[in-house]
C-alpha cells in the first residue's frame, strides 16, 4: 500500500454457499479491478468483478452461480482506526466472459448483485396490501428482504389497496414507487447507494431543493485546473474527463408525450373517461412559481419559442395516450393503485412522466476522483446535487477572465454512477457519474477570476 493510493481493499472473501464446511477464501491477490454501479432507477447495487485465475478457483469453488463475495474497503487515511469501512456483500450471478491471459492463467469477468437483490429474485410477492404507498414499500422490504427503507417527502396518493401481480419484492417496490408523486406531481425514485445500507425512497422536489454537497468547491474542467485547486483535497474536484451524447432529443420527447399531448384515463368500473390535456409550459411554470429550480438557474431545458405552422410545440396534441384501470373497487378511504379522484390528480401522473423525460434531456457524464465518495457515513452519491463549472469557448475575453458556459454549468443531480476500482500496482478509484438537470444558468456570468 502507498500513501498515494485511493483505497485499500481490506478483504474480498469468496464463499461457496453449497459447501458449508468451507469458510471461503480471500481472493484479493487475484482481483484486477471491479466496478460497483448505482442508479436512481435501481433499488439494488450491481457489481462487475475481473479476476486473474491462476489457482483453479473456479474448479475449487465449483462455480455454478450464486457464490457470495464480501468486499471491505477503506481509504488509506482511515486504515489505522478502520472507522470508515465500506462493506458490501454480493452474489455472483454469472460469468460475463473468460479468456486466456497466459499458459496457466485465465482472466474472468463476473456479474454480481447485492445479497438482497439475489434474495428478491427467488421470492414472489403474491398478496394484498393496504395503506399509503410508501408504507407498503417499507412493509415489503422489511418482510421479504430484511431491509429498511427511508422515505423522504410525502406522497399525494393517499391510502391504497393493491394486489401484487406475481412480482418479486424489488419489482413490486419499483411498480408502486412509479405511481407515487408529490402534491405538485414530482415523481418518486427508489434506489440503493454505496455508502448507506438502507433503501432510499425520495422525491424530485426534495432532490431539487437540497443544497449542493460541494457548494464551496465546484467541480471544474479547464486548462490549469490543477493549479487553481492547489492542495490534494481540492484536487478531488477536478473533472478528469466528460462526455455529452444523445442530448436534446426533441423528437423523442414529442413522441414520448412529454411536450404536448392528450391523456385519456378510462375507468372500467364506471365506464367513464377523464381527459387531460398536457402542455409542458404549465409544468415549468409550476416549478418556477414554487421555486423548485435553483436561484439563477431557471432557464428550463425546453424552448417555448419553437413553432410549427404558427403553433407552439406544446400546443399540439402530438400524442394521444390512453390508460385503462379499475376504480371505485374498494370502500372509502381506499383506492386502487391507478385510481384518482379528479383530473388534477391524473395530471400529477402526467407531470411526473414529463419531468422524468426532461430530466434526461441534457445529461452530462463526468469522470472524477472517487476518494471523496468512499464513505460509510451516509449517502454521498445518488440523488445528491453537485455544482459543476465549465468555461465557455469565447476567445476574445481578457486573459485573466473567463466566462462560464451557462449551458453546461450549473447544479446537477447525480443520476447514476459507476465506481471503478483498479486494484494492484497503485490502487485507483474514480467515478463515472451521469448528472442531470432541468434548467440552465440564466446569469450571463461576465467573468470570473
Amino acid at each position: 500500500m502507498s500513501q498515494y493510493d485511493d483505497f485499500v481493499l481490506l478483504n474480498a472473501q469468496l464463499v461457496s454457499t453449497r459447501n458449508t464446511d468451507y469458510s471461503g477464501e480471500d481472493i484479493r491477490q487475484f482481483i484486477q479491478n471491479f466496478s460497483i454501479y448505482e442508479s436512481i432507477l435501481n433499488p439494488v447495487l450491481t457489481l462487475k468483478l475481473l479476476i486473474t485465475e491462476t489457482h483453479s478457483l473456479l474448479e475449487k469453488f465449483d462455480f455454478t452461480g450464486g457464490e457470495r463475495i464480501t468486499l471491505r474497503l477503506t481509504r488509506p487515511e482511515d486504515l489505522e482506526h478502520q472507522e470508515n469501512v465500506v462493506e458490501k456483500t454480493f452474489r455472483l450471478t454469472k460469468i460475463m466472459n473468460a479468456r486466456k491471459s497466459g499458459e496457466r492463467a485465465e482472466t474472468i469477468a463476473f456479474h454480481g448483485v447485492e445479497e438482497y437483490g439475489f434474495t428478491s429474485s427467488v421470492k414472489n410477492v403474491n398478496r394484498a396490501y393496504s395503506g399509503k404507498p410508501g408504507d407498503i414499500i417499507k412493509k415489503i422490504t422489511d418482510e421479504f428482504l430484511n431491509k429498511q427503507t427511508d422515505i423522504i417527502g410525502e406522497e399525494a396518493q393517499g391510502n391504497l389497496k393493491i394486489i401484487v401481480p406475481n412480482l418479486t419484492p424489488l419489482e413490486t417496490i419499483k411498480w408502486i414507487s412509479s405511481r407515487m408523486t408529490t402534491a405538485d406531481g414530482l415523481p418518486f425514485y427508489v434506489y440503493s447507494t454505496l455508502g448507506y445500507n438502507n433503501i432510499l425512497l425520495n422525491n424530485l422536489q426534495s432532490l431539487l431543493q437540497d443544497p449542493c454537497i460541494n457548494e464551496k468547491t465546484p467541480y471544474g474542467f479547464w486548462q490549469g485546473m490543477d493549479n487553481t485547486y492547489e492542495d490534494s483535497k481540492t484536487r478531488n474536484y477536478v473533472i478528469q474527463n466528460y462526455k455529452i451524447e444523445n442530448n436534446d432529443d426533441i423528437i423523442g420527447l414529442i413522441r414520448h408525450g412529454a411536450i404536448g399531448s392528450e391523456y385519456n384515463f378510462f375507468n372500467i368500473t364506471t365506464g367513464r373517461a377523464t381527459t387531460v390535456n398536457h402542455n409542458v409550459e404549465n409544468v415549468f411554470r409550476m416549478l418556477l412559481e414554487n421555486a423548485y429550480l435553483p436561484q439563477g438557474q431557471d432557464k428550463f431545458n425546453y424552448g417555448p419559442e419553437t413553432f410549427v405552422d404558427d403553433l407552439k410545440l406544446s400546443e399540439y396534441k402530438s400524442n394521444r395516450i390512453t390508460s385503462i384501470a379499475s376504480g371505485n373497487v374498494y370502500n372509502y378511504p381506499y383506492k386502487s393503485i391507478d385510481q384518482e379522484e379528479h383530473s388534477g390528480s391524473y395530471n400529477n401522473k402526467i407531470v411526473a412522466h414529463s419531468l422524468h423525460a426532461f430530466l434526461n434531456k441534457t445529461p452530462i457524464n463526468i469522470q472524477v476522483p472517487g476518494k471523496l465518495y468512499l464513505s460509510n457515513k451516509g449517502n454521498s452519491t445518488i440523488g445528491n446535487k453537485i455544482k459543476i463549472l465549465f468555461f465557455n469557448s469565447m476567445s476574445d475575453m481578457a486573459p485573466d477572465k473567463h466566462g462560464l458556459d451557462t449551458k453546461k454549468s450549473g447544479d446537477y443531480i447525480i443520476y447514476s454512477t459507476q465506481h471503478n476500482f483498479h486494484h494492484g500496482n497503485g490502487n485507483r478509484h474514480f467515478i463515472n457519474m451521469r448528472c442531470v438537470k432541468l434548467a440552465s444558468l440564466t446569469d450571463n456570468n461576465p467573468g470570473i477570476k
